[in-house]
């Protein structure tokens, strides 16, 4: 079948023909179809307004089955929803559809199908993607898995409370409901880089230091996965910039990436590991017995060396596509005000200044020599000079004119 403006009305009179779950699976055959042709040139053009909104219209009545399937009759458009039956049933399909391998064309067509029916994102489709996000994990939904990836990708610049609430979910099931299920995220970033780099931007997200708010440490288990991650994947916090620059129309080019955020859970551990904010989820994910501080700051060392070193390795083989993306002036002149605050705080000793500080620069000196700073980096540079003098924060200020 041809699509264009004309027959979009018989296609839908062609899917209500069946019953759901099988109107949802032919519903998402015809909608994948008529966005392909659209992109069998360039992967990363756009679609047009109004194939989008058919997609939307067939999915809103055949997919997630929220309006009334009597509509066409009664002319009334009332919400309906899913029972939890259909809902499993619908889990199912999702599946089995975006599961299957695919030429490029094909697979930027089915990424594209996921990022109209995810975005923008309701309290229920958001219940969906989560439990699909859950299965995939589980079951080793290969494709699945980098499907969710591309549309955090391409939805965190803009949207990020949609992936953070998909991560507050992941951690629920993997951490607290289900601990025992967690080691099967450990080979995560093989299965897809993309989506465990966009995971680790909202867990940042949701752990550690933010302005305003009281310091919330990531749980022992939790940290422990992510300094895994880190350590035994050279590229995964660059993976964002490794994918195309262009995109669906009102996305932002520079992606985000989860490297300051990261660094700031080594930055600041030093002066909250003893004095964290005490959380229902987090004495949950203590499953272990309460570790010593001596054993979380390995932990967050551990991560430090990681993150220095998969910038200083990962940046050489990827170079080509980093061109000053990956880390914001606005990031480092933040996360630079945040410390200065913290550092002058009453209760703060000085081996943890000091040793927040070093981290400190070191992170700057590792962000500035890969070369994945975007923004004007001298007003940044004057900042620093409010900081408490180090060595290498005077030779960082030294190399960039600032004396």
């Amino acid at each position: 079948m041809s699509y264009n403006v004309g027959n979009l009305a018989e296609i839908k009179t062609t899917i209500r023909k069946f019953e759901f779950p099988y109107c949802a699976r032919d519903a998402l055959e015809h909608s994948e179809a008529l966005l392909m042709p659209y992109l069998a040139a360039n992967p990363n053009d756009d679609v047009p307004q109004f194939a989008r909104d058919f997609v939307r219209e067939v999915a809103s009545e055949f997919v997630f089955c929220d309006v009334d399937p009597l509509y066409p009759l009664s002319g009334v458009k009332r919400r309906v929803g899913l029972k939890s039956s259909s809902e499993l049933s619908l889990l199912e399909v999702l599946c089995d559809h975006f599961s299957k391998t695919s030429q490029s064309n094909i697979c930027a067509g089915r990424n594209q199908l996921f990022l109209v029916l995810f975005h923008p994102i309701t309290d229920s489709r958001m219940k969906i993607l989560s439990k699909l996000a859950s299965l995939a994990i589980s079951t080793r939904k290969i494709h699945v898995l980098l499907t969710i990836g591309y549309w955090m990708h391409w939805t965190l610049p803009i949207s990020p409370d949609a992936s953070l609430h998909l991560a507050q979910s992941l951690v629920s099931d993997f951490f607290i409901l289900t601990p025992s299920a967690a080691p099967k995220l450990q080979e995560l970033p093989q299965v897809s880089p993309l989506f465990t780099a966009s995971l680790l931007t909202s867990l940042v997200q949701m752990y550690g230091s933010k302005p305003g708010k009281l310091y919330k440490a990531p749980p022992q288990a939790l940290l422990k996965m992510v300094t895994q991650w880190v350590q035994e994947n050279t590229h995964l916090c660059l993976a964002p910039l490794q994918q195309p620059k262009s995109g669906p129309t009102g996305i932002n080019e520079f992606p985000a990436t989860p490297i300051i955020g990261l660094f700031r859970w080594t930055i600041f551990s030093p002066f909250h590991d003893g004095r964290v904010e005490i959380t229902e989820s987090a004495t949950e994910l203590n499953t272990e017995p309460s570790p010593t501080l001596t054993e979380m700051e390995k932990l967050y060392s551990t991560l430090h060396l990681s993150l220095m070193q998969g910038l200083l390795i990962g940046t050489h083989a990827v170079n080509q596509v980093i061109q000053g993306r990956g880390v914001s002036v606005i990031e480092l002149a933040s996360l630079a005000d945040d410390l200065r605050k913290e550092l002058f705080s009453p209760n703060v000793n000085e081996p943890s200044r000091n040793l927040a500080l070093d981290r400190f620069g070191q992170a700057v000196q590792s962000v500035i020599s890969a070369g994945c700073v975007s923004g004007n980096k001298n007003s940044f540079m004057v900042q620093l000079s409010t900081l408490p003098e180090t060595r290498l924060l005077r030779i960082l200020k030294s190399h960039n004119r600032i004396v």
